[in-house]
């Protein structure tokens, strides 16, 4: 039998593991651009809109996205990490994951639909 007061350390460091994963956004000229990366660095700040849905519309939940792990050594963009857990979070490497407005730690902005969380850019390339 596991003493109450073990599980929760247990349980404490798989918390804090999964809050400090490193998770990437891969650039590119529509949304990801050097100017988008100039913003992330002076805000610390990982934002986003409505992500598109299967359809191709987006979304009326805002969410930043991101995509769990390391940037792919073949691509150009930033890697991070962020105290804040995934609203929905992939399983696998690579996979996408979302924190979506309105929930625990997601922050809004006045007057623009967006969903930010706050971050440590950790690499840039």
């Amino acid at each position: 039998m596991v003493r109450a007061s073990k599980l929760r350390l247990c349980l404490g460091l798989l918390i804090v593991n999964a809050l400090f994963e490193t998770y990437h956004r891969i650039s590119n000229n529509a949304t990801q651009n050097a100017a988008h990366i100039a913003q992330m660095l002076s805000t610390g700040l990982v934002c986003g809109h409505g992500a598109r849905q299967s359809g191709g519309s987006p979304s009326s939940i805002a969410s930043a996205k991101a995509f769990l792990g390391p940037l792919p050594p073949t691509e150009q963009g930033i890697e991070f990490t962020t105290n804040i857990a995934p609203t929905s979070k992939s399983p696998y490497p690579g996979g996408p994951c979302y924190w979506h407005a309105g929930g625990p730690g997601v922050q809004g902005r006045r007057g623009d639909p967006l969903a930010c969380i706050p971050v440590t850019i950790t690499k840039i390339v």
